[in-house]
């Protein structure tokens, strides 16, 4: 089942501190564009995908980072703000579309990013994979952010080097089915899908036509998008044989509580058509957090 209700997931108490400000209340979440860095792609290339076709959801692809992280022994929530503070004070790429931090919701999610050796992950969306790789060789050579790097390393520990890279196409803009809250706090779900023999690019944008169909015509659960994830670096050795990511992002998991009622309900048909195309996993579960919006760079 592409959408799994939220009911069967356990909310941790413990790794989901990463990102999530433990003194909110518990309605209020944490989530970012999450991924586990692990997929390959087989006989569905993001070469295929009709770049005209694809524009008329307002999809990308732009050039996703993830980067698995580990809190050190110098973390605590006012060290996480004030280094995310101190990093957008430096000289930030204008090819940086955007920035968000994950941490796992459940024991399942925290298992699957232990693969890792992550507590968390850090993502980096760009305009390019060559705007990606100039950024990073410049900030290689800043001084300022090597300073930045060693201060903080004992507060958060992210691994740049062994980041992982993602072709990334939002069918949708992020606002088609509700404004998101301004503190930049949202709910992942994010599921590893395998296209079914015989499928091509053509099925799956068919199927995602279809979604966006249900989605017009679905009850209200507050602000909602959507994205899928084509593996676009080398794998690790803890990759699943997957083809895509399938990422759900809602407002609250209280609203994402509601959509996956209602999917179940509503959405028999539209999963019957998604089987036909591709078949998925159980549900990764994420606190998300934006760390940097271009459009307001002082967010926080």
């Amino acid at each position: 089942d592409l959408h799994l209700s939220l009911r069967r997931q356990r909310q941790m108490c413990i790794r989901d501190r990463i990102w999530r400000d433990t003194k909110m209340k518990k309605t209020k979440y944490i989530s970012m564009f999450t991924v586990l860095a692990s997929l390959i792609i087989a006989g569905c290339s993001t070469d295929n995908m009709d770049t005209e076709t694809e524009a008329e959801y307002n999809s990308g692809p732009f050039y996703n980072e993830f980067m698995a992280c580990k809190t050190g022994p110098d973390f605590s929530m006012d060290k996480r703000d004030e280094m995310m503070s101190a990093w957008r004070d430096l000289s930030v790429s204008d090819d940086l579309m955007g920035s968000w931090g994950y941490a796992p919701f459940n024991d399942a999610t925290a298992e699957r990013a232990e693969q890792f050796s992550a507590d968390g992950w850090w993502e980096l969306q760009w305009t390019s994979k060559e705007a990606a790789e100039a950024a990073w060789l410049e900030f290689g050579s800043n001084e300022e952010a090597a300073a930045w790097s060693a201060k903080y390393e004992s507060v958060l520990d992210c691994d740049g080097p062994g980041r992982f890279a993602w072709d990334f196409y939002q069918p949708s803009p992020s606002d088609t089915y509700g404004e998101f809250d301004k503190s930049g706090y949202f709910a992942s779900f994010y599921q590893e899908c395998s296209v079914n023999e015989g499928q091509t690019p053509d099925d799956i944008r068919a199927v995602v036509a279809k979604f966006e169909e249900y989605l017009e015509s679905a009850a209200s659960f507050g602000p909602y998008t959507y994205g899928l994830y084509f593996p676009a670096s080398e794998l690790s050795e803890n990759a699943n044989s997957s083809d895509l990511l399938w990422g759900n992002f809602f407002g609250t998991f209280e609203g994402a509580e509601k959509g996956f009622d209602d999917y179940e309900v509503n959405g028999k048909e539209m999963q019957a058509d998604f089987d036909k195309v591709m078949t998925c996993g159980d549900n990764d579960v994420w606190h998300t957090q934006t760390l940097y919006d271009p459009t307001n760079p002082d967010f926080s």
